[in-house]
């Protein structure tokens, strides 16, 4: 069998700097980057108009300005521009990074942020390393990862197991373990490819679940529940199913995918646990989602709290009511 790494075609692209790259200025990255586009001058020299036009779609690529990275992406299908000046590619984020800079300091090899190069690609022989200098360390996934968002792209969703199996005899009290997937104790794991099970997003994913589940700790008339789903609050004829997620330039990836995992674990897993009780659904985020996301959602009677590390709670509308049905009264945000 394959290693994950021989499936996989990675590409470093660098926009430059001010200083490196002065035909473009850092109003024109940002609008790259919000056109999704990616370029490079038709004179650019040391084979790097060959690597170009060599992507294929489906490659991922981690795109910098000088040594501060960006984002990493996937090729779009869409057609080039090859003949233009400067080249033009188009792609889809896989993830983006905020609030940087981040900046790498490592070591200066082609494909590195640091190394003097606009369009290189990662050798096989280089991927071991790529995924422990940038891959884990700024977007916290691995080469595994990469492979499974490769098969989803191309309209093979990774699925560990379709099976529904009988449910557990019992549910236990809400225990978050760290790091890493949920157990499958109900026997059911149909999970897609999902960014925050793994790496540095699990984390923050299982910290903003703690935060969310101590609000309702505090009301101890409720019982939390976990099983495939992330949350699950009980109190008498009621129960809220809550779908926790972290938001990194993904949001409508993200919430497209909560949307469906909560109406999929109500289906399938509450409503046959809890039989007497009314079902309300929750999102979880960890940072604001865009307002239009949120109208999306509550038109599904998906209600949304963010939960940020160390930023005032936000709550839709819907999600407010959810949760002062469950004891829990929000402020309104001025």
């Amino acid at each position: 069998m394959a290693k994950p790494s021989e499936k996989l075609r990675i590409w470093k692209h660098s926009h430059g700097t001010n200083k490196t790259t002065p035909d473009w200025s850092n109003e024109d990255r940002e609008r790259f980057k919000a056109e999704q586009v990616f370029k490079i001058f038709a004179n650019t020299k040391r084979g790097q108009i060959p690597n170009f036009k060599n992507m294929q779609p489906g490659d991922f690529f981690f795109l910098c300005h000088g040594s501060d990275i960006q984002l990493l992406g996937q090729v779009s299908k869409e057609t080039p521009k090859l003949r233009a000046d400067p080249l033009e590619r188009k792609y889809t984020v896989v993830c983006r990074l905020e609030g940087g800079p981040w900046r790498f300091k490592g070591h200066k090899k082609g494909w590195s942020p640091s190394g003097n190069t606009t369009c290189w690609p990662v050798e096989r022989a280089d991927h071991t390393q790529f995924e422990s200098d940038i891959l884990k360390p700024f977007f916290g996934m691995t080469l595994d990862d990469l492979r499974r968002w490769g098969d989803q792209s191309r309209g093979q969703p990774y699925v560990e197991s379709a099976e529904l199996l009988p449910p557990p005899p019992s549910s236990r009290a809400y225990k978050r373990p760290r790091g890493g997937p949920p157990s499958n104790r109900t026997g059911l794991s149909s999970r897609l490819y999902d960014p925050d099970k793994t790496g540095r997003r699990a984390t923050m994913h299982d910290k903003c679940l703690d935060r969310l589940a101590e609000m309702f700790r505090r009301h101890r008339t409720c019982d939390l529940k976990e099983a495939d789903y992330d949350l699950a609050v009980v109190e008498k004829n009621k129960a809220l199913l809550v779908e926790a997620k972290t938001l990194r330039g993904d949001a409508a990836r993200q919430l497209r995918l909560a949307l469906g995992q909560l109406i999929f674990y109500q289906h399938l897993l509450v409503e046959q646990e809890f039989p007497l009780c009314k079902v309300f659904r929750l999102a979880l985020t960890d940072r604001v989602p865009p307002n239009d996301l949120i109208l999306l959602l509550e038109r599904y009677q998906v209600g949304i709290i963010s939960i940020p590390e160390r930023k005032e709670v936000f709550a839709s509308k819907l999600g407010r009511r959810f949760l002062k049905m469950f004891g829990i009264i929000l402020k309104h945000r001025k």
